[in-house]
């Protein structure tokens, strides 16, 4: 866990060439949008040193024009907008383009916070403080969830903390928080994440792990209105396109399985003959499982000779495990073939999924 107690300041410029520039999206703000800006101004200004900002209007309705005109009559503070809400991830990379296209060579990384006043101006300032210093690490400011964060709020973080971790390994604090530190070269990876909306922090989170980017956690301040009724996340909708980023990763295992299945089975049929069946189903079913999860699951780019000798290893030795734990089953439990095959490869699954995440597909894509 990283700490900072101290608010000091990077270098920043506004002159077109700034080392840091903070990033706010917004949909449908209320005046505490206004009063952040000013703060952030307000206490980054001391010696002619300033924090360029740029605040996204995702498309907020005509009775929040008042509110972007006052952000917008802060020195420093750039307004985008879109015509319509096209969500969060949408907004974000919009604004990494803007400050990557305006800021020049010098610009060393972003900051991006909530519109809604849930982190305070000096863990803003930390945050940006940390990118400077840390040069390659993403920082998350994360938030402790005691009694006093909203029960949904809570509950949404804590499983997604665990299915996060269940599935990459690695153990984040606070996953959906909005306050982060975000270098240059992750900035520029970013604008190619397809997502739009509140998963698209998520994606990014995972592509970075998947990279074994450096993330950097700092204790901020936890603030909530309460009832939080100026979040606009959907405890719902959202959390499952959060939780879809997971469920891909299970859809090709999904896919593959059924495909070794029906060979299997078709196999069987005409031949009566277990082991053929499985080395049929499962030669076929290897090929097209390789290519797919090394495109479009691990993203990996490491060298297919190499990754192809670890996978056909992985496909020998749990196919001998399949068919071993199918026998018993046939032999000794009376277990019909077809039923069988079932159990065995549902107990071989996960730890297949671990082996190929671990030791086979190691080199995620570089953008």
């Amino acid at each position: 866990m990283f700490a900072m107690n101290d608010t000091r300041k990077a270098p920043h410029r506004s002159d077109g060439n700034s080392a840091i520039v903070l990033i706010i999206p917004a949909y449908e703000p209320n005046h505490a949008l206004v009063e952040l800006v000013r703060q952030v101004r307000n206490e980054n200004d001391h010696g002619g040193v300033q924090l360029p900002i740029v605040v996204v209007d995702d498309g907020s309705s005509a009775g929040t024009r008042e509110i972007f005109q006052a952000v917008e009559a802060v020195a420093g503070v750039t307004v985008l907008r879109h015509a319509v809400n096209l969500g969060k991830g949408a907004a974000l990379k919009t604004a990494f383009n803007h400050a990557l296209v305006n800021s020049g060579d010098a610009l060393k990384g972003i900051v991006t916070a909530d519109a809604d006043g849930q982190h305070t101006v000096p863990d803003i300032l930390r945050v940006v403080s940390a990118v400077a210093e840390q040069g390659e690490a993403i920082i998350l400011g994360v938030r402790a969830f005691d009694h006093e964060v909203p029960f949904r709020s809570r509950l949404g973080n804590e499983t997604t903390r665990v299915i996060f971790r269940l599935f990459t390994g690695r153990s984040i604090t606070d996953t959906q928080t909005g306050l982060r530190g975000i270098p240059v070269p992750i900035v520029k990876r970013a604008l190619r994440i397809p997502a739009q909306g509140y998963d698209y922090e998520f994606e990014l989170l995972l592509t970075e792990i998947r990279r074994r980017s450096p993330i950097v956690e700092m204790p901020i301040q936890t603030v909530y209105e309460p009832g939080n009724p100026t979040s606009h996340f959907n405890p719902v909708l959202d959390s499952l396109k959060i939780y879809y980023v997971f469920l891909r990763f299970s859809i090709l295992g999904v896919v593959a399985a059924v495909l070794d299945y029906i060979l299997f089975v078709a196999f069987l049929a005409l031949s009566s003959n277990i082991l053929a069946s499985f080395i049929v189903g499962r030669a076929a079913t290897g090929v097209f499982y390789f290519y797919s999860a090394k495109k479009h699951v691990f993203h990996s780019t490491g060298k297919v000779s190499a990754e192809a000798i670890k996978f056909a290893l992985l496909v020998l030795g749990s196919m001998f495990a399949s068919y071993g734990l199918l026998t018993v089953q046939v032999l000794v439990l009376h277990i019909p073939a077809p039923i069988a095959k079932l159990f065995a490869e549902m107990t071989l699954g996960l730890a297949s999924f671990a082996v190929q995440r671990v030791l086979i597909f190691r080199n995620p894509i570089t953008p």
